[in-house]
């Protein structure tokens, strides 16, 4: 029997399997539910307030990606670099990675950091906005019609005629 659990952004409650286990408020949310409050969460924080998030779900997302408990200094320095240097926010990084290893199923055991960032991080963008694009965009489905065929019932007389018993020959 499944647990029936409360999500503490809209007050409704949902079975346990259906919603998303959040570590840091150890509670379980809708996912919709979730992702409004971090956005309200992002939206009244400052720039410096966001980066430090950004940064800690990056280096987060990094160690699970590669499998590590924590990212070596080569990848902070790196990490570091493309903040300063490229002025690429830390979420930035983190979807051109999930956009390289995860759309583009690219395998993570030959990497030795995040230096593909650079290189594909405009293809990353332009797959970002089309995917955005796409889901602001309202579709109109279309009618769905019924056919209806007429088989005609001689043919399958006749053709089950002209088989040959195998066992016959």
């Amino acid at each position: 029997m499944a647990r029936k659990v409360k999500c503490p952004y809209c007050n409704q409650s949902g079975e346990k399997e259906n919603m998303i286990h959040q570590s840091t408020t150890k509670r379980y949310w809708h996912k919709e539910c979730l992702e409004e409050n971090e956005k309200k969460r992002l939206a009244g924080m400052t720039d410096k307030d966001r980066d430090k998030e950004e940064r800690k779900k990056l280096i987060e997302y990094i160690c699970k990606l590669f499998d590590i408990d924590a990212p070596t200094g080569f990848i902070l320095k790196q990490i570091k670099e493309y903040h300063t240097e490229y002025n690429y926010r830390y979420y930035a990084i983190q979807l051109a990675l999930e956009y390289f290893f995860v759309v583009k199923q690219n395998d993570t055991g030959k990497s030795k950091g995040i230096g593909i960032v650079p290189y594909i991080m405009e293809d990353a963008k332009e797959f970002y906005m089309n995917l955005a694009r796409l889901k602001n965009e309202k579709y109109i489905e279309a009618e769905t019609k019924t056919v209806k065929v007429k088989t005609n019932k001689n043919r399958t007389n006749n053709r089950k005629k002209k088989l040959i018993d195998m066992e016959d020959i």
